[in-house]
């Protein structure tokens, strides 16, 4: 009985670490966003609602103001490229507009493993809206892309960190904004190791952008194929080993 128990035990295992190795492999950890809420309010300060951040998967194949397909109350966004190593030196920021100090330019040396997401509002009718909230990403942020004029196609950041799968229908006049006539409505952004917080307003027929770039998540170690291919190995001596045993038990036990 204990024999047959042992036997059970090592197929079990033996499964087990087989199905998890396969499972590891098509698996790998990537950066990416995580999730966070916004509380919106009307410009004259009416309470619209507290939301969820609507992470977008798969990204759309147009990003355009106006898009019925990303038109929400919410802050919305979706990963861009993933895990790669810069091939230039690029300058973000370390906020936009913070209040009692001037934003400070960060480089990102040539080599940095770095991931890319993009953040905007969209938003249906016409009152201009108020979002206030946090956004958390898996990785510490680096810096982030958010003043007018770095969103058209050709810009080098959207040849960076864009998607070959989306087109960026951004006019040069996109992007966050201060207001010196109208304080309350300036765009407010800033970060804290993985956690982004904001303030952004936008009237309607207009889409407000935000890149934010993080450190890359060093992917989890897989098994190379052949050590897959051992294991599939396994999987496929486990009947075979049972037989086996079957067998040989039974013969013992006419012996």
């Amino acid at each position: 009985m204990t024999q047959v128990k042992t036997m059970n035990t090592l197929v079990k295992g033996l499964q087990l670490a087989a199905v998890s190795a396969i499972i590891l492999a098509a698996s790998p950890s990537y950066g990416a966003i995580i999730g966070g809420t916004s509380t919106v309010t009307t410009r004259g300060g009416s309470f619209v609602g507290t939301f969820d951040f609507k992470k977008l998967d798969p990204a759309p194949s147009v990003l355009e103001a106006n898009n019925t397909e990303t038109e929400s109350q919410t802050i919305q966004g979706f990963d861009e490229k993933q895990n790669f190593i810069l091939d230039q030196d690029f300058f973000v920021t370390d906020g936009f507009n913070e209040p009692n100090r001037s934003n400070s330019t960060v480089l990102i040396p040539t080599g940095t493993l770095v991931s890319s997401h993009f953040l905007f509002v969209d938003k249906p009718g016409q009152q201009r809206h108020i979002w206030s909230g946090e956004v958390t990403f898996d990785q510490e942020i680096i810096g982030v892309i958010a003043s007018r004029g770095a969103y058209t196609n050709d810009a080098v950041s959207t040849r960076l960190f864009g998607l070959e799968t989306t087109s960026y229908n951004l006019s040069s006049g996109r992007g966050l904004d201060t207001s010196g006539k109208y304080p309350e409505l300036n765009d407010i952004v800033s970060f804290d190791g993985n956690v982004l917080s904001f303030t952004i307003s936008a009237a309607a027929r207009t889409l407000d952008p935000l890149r934010v770039i993080t450190h890359g998540s060093q992917v989890k170690s897989v098994p190379e194929p052949l050590t897959l291919l051992g294991t599939g190995t396994a999987l496929g001596f486990i009947p075979l080993l049972k037989r086996t045993y079957a067998k040989k038990h039974k013969n013992n036990k006419k012996k």
